[in-house]
C-alpha cells in the first residue's frame, strides 16, 4: 500500500480531473502494470538490506519486462517501458543482466525504455579517488551512525587496475592489506568493535572488464571506519566505492569524503535505454539529490532533465499528493516519449520507433540555458521540452 506505482501511472497517463487540476503527460494512454513480489529474506540479510526496505529481485523485474513486452505483441501495440527504482549495487558501466536486457528492449522497434537516474546525489554514498603516478594508497573514511544493524559496501575498479584493501575500525584495530585471490571470501572480525566484516574478491567477472570488492558489515561500531586501497596494478588508477542507497540502510551511513558524481543508480548506466535526471520546474534548477554521471566508463548519463520536484499525481484512497523524485521525472518523460512515438509513428516513411529515435528527437529540442556547456552531469543534454523537439522537426 506505498503507493509509489499508482503516483507514477497517474503521472504518466492519467486523465485529467479538472476539479484537481490535474492531467497526466499522455492522457488517455493503455497501462499495463506488473506488480513485484517483495525480496527474499535471504537475500536481503546477505547484502545487509534494512528488513522493512522495499526492495525487488532482479530476475523478478526481468520476468516482469518479459510479460510486458509479450502483451505488447500479443495486443499489436508499441510500448514504452517506465522503470522507477534504482541500486547503487553493480558496476555502473551497463554490464548488469538488466541493464543488457533493457537495451536489448530499447534497440527494439516500437519499444521505448525510459529509467529514473536516481535520488542520490547527495546521500555521500559514492566515494572516487584517482591514484597519482607514485601514489599506492589512499584511505576512504566512512561514517557510521548509531544503531546500524549492517550495511553493504562495493569497490570497482576497471581492468587492468587491480586494487587491494585493508580496514581500520573506530577503535584503530586494524588488519593487514587482505591477499588478493579470485573468489576468495574472508570472515573478519574486531574484536574491540564487536563487528564482523564479511570481504569477497571478485577478479574475474562475467560480461565485465571490471574488479569488484565485496564487503559486509555486521553490527558495524559507531564512529569511522577506514577503506585503505591499495593499487596493486595501475593503468588509470581509478577505484570506485559504492554504499547502499538511502532507502536500504538502518541509519546514518556516508563518505567523509565524498562524490556527488557518478550517482546516477543501476540500471541507469545502460546505454540505449533514455536515464532522466530531474529538475524543479518553478525555479529551474537541478535538484540536489537527482542522479548525476556519467557512468564509471564515461557514457554520458543522464540522457536529459525532467521536471521531478513537488510533482502533483494520485495518491492511495483517491486523495491527489505532490511528490519530489526521480520517478515522478521518469514519469512524465515516459508520457512524453509515447506522445512522440504516436507522432513519430504517423510520419511519411516512418516504420517503427525505438529509443534511440525517441532519445535523438528529445536531445535535438532539448531546452539548454545560457553559459552552460552541454552535455554535462547534472543535465545530460538538457530539459525535456516535447514542442521545442517537433518543431526542432519541423523545421529541418
Amino acid at each position: 500500500m506505498e503507493g509509489h506505482g499508482t503516483f507514477l501511472a497517474s503521472v504518466a497517463c492519467g486523465s485529467a480531473d479538472p476539479v484537481h487540476r490535474f492531467v497526466g503527460a499522455a492522457p488517455e494512454s493503455k497501462i499495463a502494470v506488473v506488480k513485484l513480489k517483495p525480496a527474499k529474506d535471504y537475500l536481503k540479510a546477505f547484502y545487509a538490506i534494512r528488513p522493512d526496505a522495499l526492495c525487488y529481485q532482479e530476475n523478478d523485474i526481468i520476468l516482469g519486462l518479459a510479460y510486458l513486452n509479450r502483451l505488447a505483441e500479443q495486443e499489436q501495440m508499441p510500448l514504452v517501458i517506465c522503470l522507477a527504482m534504482g541500486t547503487n549495487f553493480g558496476g555502473h558501466n551497463g554490464s548488469t543482466l538488466l541493464s543488457a536486457l533493457l537495451d536489448t528492449y530499447a534497440y527494439t522497434m516500437d519499444r521505448v525504455v525510459v529509467i529514473g537516474g536516481g535520488n542520490e546525489a547527495a546521500n555521500r554514498h559514492h566515494f572516487h579517488h584517482r591514484f597519482l603516478e607514485n601514489q599506492e594508497s589512499v584511505a576512504a573514511e566512512i561514517r557510521v551512525g548509531e544503531g546500524v544493524a549492517g550495511f553493504s559496501a562495493e569497490i570497482w575498479a576497471r581492468l587492468p587496475d587491480v586494487v587491494t584493501v585493508a580496514l581500520i575500525s573506530p577503535s584503530g584495530e586494524r588488519t593487514s592489506p587482505i591477499s588478493l585471490r579470485q573468489g576468495q571470501k574472508y570472515n573478519l572480525f574486531f574484536t574491540f568493535d564487536g563487528t564482523e566484516v564479511t570481504l569477497e574478491y571478485r577478479l574475474l567477472l562475467e560480461n565485465n572488464d571490471s574488479q569488484l570488492i565485496f564487503l559486509r558489515f555486521t553490527e558495524p561500531a559507531e564512529g569511522v571506519w577506514k577503506l585503505e586501497l591499495l593499487s596493486v596494478q595501475r593503468a588509470v588508477g581509478d577505484v570506485h566505492i559504492w554504499l547502499p542507497v538511502q532507502e536500504f540502510l538502518s541509519g546514518e551511513v556516508f563518505f567523509l569524503e565524498a562524490d556527488a558524481d557518478t550517482t546516477v543508480t543501476e540500471p541507469g548506466s545502460s546505454r540505449a535505454a533514455m536515464t532522466v535526471a530531474y529538475y524543479n520546474g518553478r525555479d529551474n534548477g537541478v535538484d540536489i539529490h537527482s542522479g548525476r554521471g556519467y557512468t564509471r566508463n564515461e557514457i554520458i548519463k543522464p540522457d536529459y532533465a525532467a521536471p521531478g520536484t513537488e510533482v502533483t499525481g494520485a495518491g492511495i484512497g483517491g486523495e491527489f499528493v505532490s511528490r519530489t523524485s526521480s520517478s515522478a521525472a521518469a514519469g512524465i518523460a515516459a508520457g512524453a516519449s509515447a506522445l512522440l512515438m504516436e507522432w513519430l509513428k504517423e510520419q511519411p516513411g516512418v516504420g517503427g520507433v525505438n529509443s534511440i529515435q525517441i532519445r535523438n528527437t528529445i536531445i535535438l529540442g532539448a531546452g539548454k540555458r545560457d553559459f552552460m556547456e552541454y552535455p554535462n552531469r547534472e543535465w545530460g543534454y538538457g530539459t525535456l521540452n516535447v514542442y521545442q523537439s517537433l518543431d526542432r522537426l519541423r523545421q529541418l
